[in-house]
């Protein structure tokens, strides 16, 4: 490569930082979060035993139900950093996603024995937007995760609490 041909990319580049992008973010700062609201609605042990929890979900509007499809539950035991994090999803399968609830399975051997309590935390990882919606934004893809965390307090053999349900949202934009 010449010098010249270094030297002219060394100055487009400068210029591209100095002055930005011209794409603006319409994906995240003009729509906002995903999710709105999620509220634990009902919980229940069935009649095999396995917890089943319904959280009704409100949800950004002008996503399709498809984008809820593909989600990826999240198994890892450390967070994008190295740091050790509490992870419970493998006493999860998820039964039923969509625009409006979620549906979860927790199954009796996960659940805590009689008289004992558990803390279960689970992560959850929404795709980019920009495929769904129409928007933009510069760099490369966003991912949006979901934190859900709750207590599950094994009353009886038949009865289960459930308290402390947390959730949040966390939006890791894409590189440049």
């Amino acid at each position: 490569m010449s010098i010249k041909i270094i030297k002219k990319t060394i100055f487009l580049l400068s210029l591209s930082l100095i002055f930005g992008c011209k794409t603006k973010d319409t994906c995240n700062a003009k729509l906002g979060n995903t999710f709105k609201e999620l509220n634990l609605i009902e919980y229940k042990l069935n009649n095999k035993g396995n917890l089943l929890i319904q959280i009704k979900m409100e949800v950004l509007k002008v996503l399709p139900n498809t984008y809820f499809d593909d989600y990826i539950l999240i198994r890892r035991k450390k967070d994008l950093f190295g740091n050790p994090i509490t992870n419970s999803s493998e006493k999860l399968k998820m039964i039923d996603l969509n625009k409006q609830e979620m549906n979860l399975l927790i199954f009796q051997d996960s659940l805590p024995p009689v008289g004992n309590k558990e803390d279960l935390y689970f992560y959850m990882k929404f795709p980019d937007r920009i495929k769904y919606v129409n928007c933009t934004h510069p760099g490369s893809s966003d991912s949006y995760y979901l934190y859900l965390e709750f207590r599950i307090n094994r009353i009886k053999k038949d009865s289960i609490l459930l308290s402390g349900f947390k959730w949040q949202e966390m939006l890791n934009k894409g590189g440049f």
